[in-house]
C-alpha cells in the first residue's frame, strides 16, 4: 500500500495548494474580498481574529513563529469553513516543518468540514489509512478506506482494500461483502474480475468452515484462472467438505489429472486409494508414472511403491484380457455387470467401447450392485466423462446436464467447468 499512498498524497497537495496571505493583515483589500466571496470558505470571526497571527508569519516564512500561534486559531474554530480552512493551513505548515502530528491534525479538520470537496477528502482518507494500513493498525485503517470510499474514491481496488482490513479484524462476513461490491463494481463497468478478490472471498469462507461459499468462490476462480494450482486447490476444498465415496472420489482425481493439477505424494496415493492397483493396475500405473516423471513422486515414496509394484505386475495381463469380456458384458441382462466392464475399458483409456457399454447399461431397467444401490448417477457421469475423454465436448456436456443426483450433479459441476474451458479452447 506504501506505493499507493504515495501518490494519494502528491494527489493531496497538489489539491490543497493555497496562498494563506489571502488572509493576512498586510492586505486588508484581498482580505475583506475573500471574506464576502460567496465562493470561498466564510470564516467565523473569532477565527479570523486567532488565524492572523499564525497566518502572517507563515507568509514571512517564520514557521516556528507560525506554529507557536496554532493552537489559538485552532482553538478558535467555530464551523466547518474554519475547519477547511484551518486543515489547509495545518497540512502546509506541516510540510515546512516536518510535522507528522500536524499533519494528522490538518487532514482530521479537512475530512471533518462539509466543505472540502469530495476529492480532496478521497485523497486525505486515503493517506491516512495508507498509514494505519502500513502500520498494520487495520482497526485504525477501516473507517479511512470506507471514508474514501464513501467520498467518492474508486482507484487501487479499494473494495479489496477494505475487506482485507475487516478480515485482518475476522469480520469475515463483512469483509466478503465488500469484495462482493468490488466484484459489482468490475462487471458493471464490464472489466474482468481479478482472481485476488476470489481468492480473499473463499479464505474468509474457509475462516467461516461455510462449505457452500468455499465452493462457489473456487468454482469462479476457476472460471477466470484455470491453472493448475487454483485447480487443485479448488477440487481439494471440495474433496475435503463433499464426504464423497471412493467412486466419486476417483471421478474427482480424475479431473484433476485432466487438470494437469496433481503435485503431492498424497494426492497420488488418494488416487491409487480410489481405483485399487489390481482392480485397474493400468490406470494406477499410467497415473503414478506420470508422477515420476514429472518429478512429484518417486517410485520408492511410501504409499506409492507398494501400489506400483502390484499395479506393474499385473497391468499387462489386464491389458490382455479385457477385450473378452466385451462379448459377455454385451450378451448380460444386469446393467450393473454392463457397467462395471465398461469402467474396465474406461480405466484402461478405451473411451469409445466404455461409451458405448454405458450407454448399453443406461438402457437396462436399473443398475444396481450387489447391495441394490442404483449407479444410474455414476454410469450417466462416466457416460459424459468417456465422451468429453473422446473431445465430444457438446455431448459430455449434454450428459452431464442431464444428472438429478445431488451428489453427482454437484461434482459434475466441476466437469462441465472444465469442458467449457476446452470448447472455448478448441474455438478460439
Amino acid at each position: 500500500m506504501k506505493s499507493v499512498s504515495k501518490f494519494a498524497l502528491a494527489f493531496m497537495i497538489g489539491t490543497l495548494a493555497i496562498t494563506p496571505a489571502a488572509y493576512a493583515k498586510k492586505d486588508k483589500k484581498k482580505d475583506e474580498a475573500a471574506k464576502n466571496a460567496s465562493s470561498g470558505p466564510q470564516l467565523s470571526p473569532e477565527f479570523r481574529t486567532a488565524y492572523a497571527p499564525a497566518v502572517n508569519p507563515f507568509v514571512d516564512n517564520k514557521f516556528e513563529e507560525a506554529k507557536a500561534a496554532w493552537p489559538a486559531a485552532k482553538a478558535a474554530i467555530k464551523n466547518d469553513d474554519d475547519k477547511y480552512q484551518a486543515g489547509i493551513f495545518a497540512v502546509q505548515l506541516a510540510a515546512k516543518t516536518n510535522d507528522a502530528a500536524l499533519r494528522q491534525e490538518g487532514y482530521e479538520l479537512l475530512v471533518a468540514s462539509n466543505f472540502t470537496p469530495a476529492e480532496t477528502k478521497q485523497s486525505i482518507y486515503f493517506e491516512l489509512a495508507a498509514a494505519h494500513y502500513d502500520a498494520k493498525d487495520f482497526a485504525a485503517a477501516e473507517p479511512k478506506l470506507i471514508g474514501a470510499y464513501e467520498a467518492g474514491y474508486r482507484k487501487s481496488d479499494i473494495e479489496s482494500l477494505i475487506a482485507t482490513t475487516l478480515g485482518q479484524q475476522k469480520k469475515y462476513a463483512e469483509a466478503t461483502a465488500w469484495i462482493q461490491r468490488g466484484i459489482d463494481a468490475k462487471t458493471a463497468a464490464g472489466q474482468a474480475v481479478p482472481p485476488n478478490y476470489l481468492k480473499q472471498a473463499a479464505n474468509y469462507a474457509l475462516n467461516m468452515q461455510d462449505n457452500a461459499a468455499i465452493n462457489k468462490w473456487m468454482k469462479m476462480l476457476i472460471k477466470v484462472q484455470p491453472d493448475a494450482s487454483n485447480w487443485r486447490d479448488a477440487l481439494n476444498l471440495y474433496m475435503r467438505s463433499a464426504n464423497l465415496n471412493e467412486a466419486q472420489t476417483l471421478d474427482i482425481m480424475r479431473l484433476m489429472r485432466e487438470n494437469k493439477a496433481m503435485k503431492y505424494p498424497l494426492e497420488y496415493a488418494l488416487y491409487v486409494e480410489s481405483i485399487g492397483a489390481i482392480r485397474y493396475p493400468v490406470e494406477v500405473k499410467a497415473v503414478l508414472d506420470e508422477g515420476i516423471a514429472a518429478g512429484n513422486i518417486q517410485q520408492s515414496d511410501p504409499g506409492i511403491s507398494d501400489s506400483y509394484k502390484t499395479a506393474a505386475s499385473v497391468a499387462d495381463e489386464d491389458i490382455r484380457t479385457l477385450a473378452s469380456t466385451e462379448a459377455e458384458a454385451r450378451a448380460s441382462s444386469s446393467g450393473n455387470k454392463i457397467a462395471l466392464t465398461a469402467d474396465a475399458f474406461f480405466s484402461q483409456g478405451k473411451y469409445a467401447t466404455a461409451q458405448s457399454l454405458y450407454e448399453l447399461a443406461l438402457t437396462k431397467a436399473n443398475i444396481n450392485d450387489k447391495d441394490g444401490a442404483d449407479r444410474t448417477a455414476r454410469v450417466t457421469m462416466r457416460l459424459g466423462m468417456a465422451k468429453a475423454k473422446q473431445g465430444d465436448w457438446a455431448g459430455a456436456k449434454a450428459t452431464l446436464a442431464g444428472l438429478t443426483d445431488a451428489k453427482r450433479k454437484e461434482m459434475a459441476e466441476y466437469w462441465m467447468i472444465y469442458i467449457d474451458q476446452q470448447m472455448a479452447s478448441a474455438a478460439g
